[in-house]
């Protein structure tokens, strides 16, 4: 009689929890399901005519000549953001600063391809130009990022700007 009432109530509990996983997929969205599927398809096949983006993803510039600016220290005019650049090769990249020294890395989500050391003189607090070479090495990821980054006041890195690219 025991072993009779121990099954029926492992039953139970075990209809219970399959109760409560179909009650939470079908509390799902539309929307939570086709992030879910786009995840699990490449991007061509989820939507061709996307473009690279989605409800989490900042869409690409539509103007590839406006420049990107972080809040104060950075305006930059090459590359642009979401532009497409060659691994393998040199990247230049052009623009403004406040900082006085810096480093640039570009990086493919992976591994850093190049970095950069940039010595700028400030003579006051107006944005002076700069110009930097970056040799790359051969991308693992078909998307990355140029982080420009400096120190604190403590030496403790600080990311001042992130700005997204796509490799060839």
């Amino acid at each position: 009689m025991k072993r009779l009432s121990l099954i029926i109530f492992c039953l139970v509990i075990i209809a219970l929890l399959s109760a409560g996983c179909f009650t939470k997929a079908a509390d799902e969205t539309p929307a939570e399901i086709d992030q879910t599927t786009r995840e699990n398809l490449n991007e061509s096949e989820a939507n061709p005519s996307n473009n690279g983006t989605d409800e989490n993803q900042e869409p690409v510039a539509e103007y590839p000549d406006t420049p990107v600016a972080s809040d104060v220290n950075f305006i930059i005019d090459e590359p642009s953001e979401g532009q497409s650049v060659k691994s393998g090769s040199k990247l230049t990249i052009k623009g403004k600063t406040r900082v006085k020294e810096f480093n640039i890395e570009v990086e493919d989500g992976h591994e850093i391809l190049g970095t950069a050391h940039v010595s700028v003189s400030v003579k006051s607090q107006e944005l002076e130009e700069f110009e930097a070479t970056v040799e790359l090495s051969e991308h693992t990821s078909p998307s990355g990022m140029i982080i420009f980054v400096t120190e604190d006041e403590n030496g403790q890195r600080q990311e001042e700007l992130m700005l997204p690219i796509n490799f060839e």
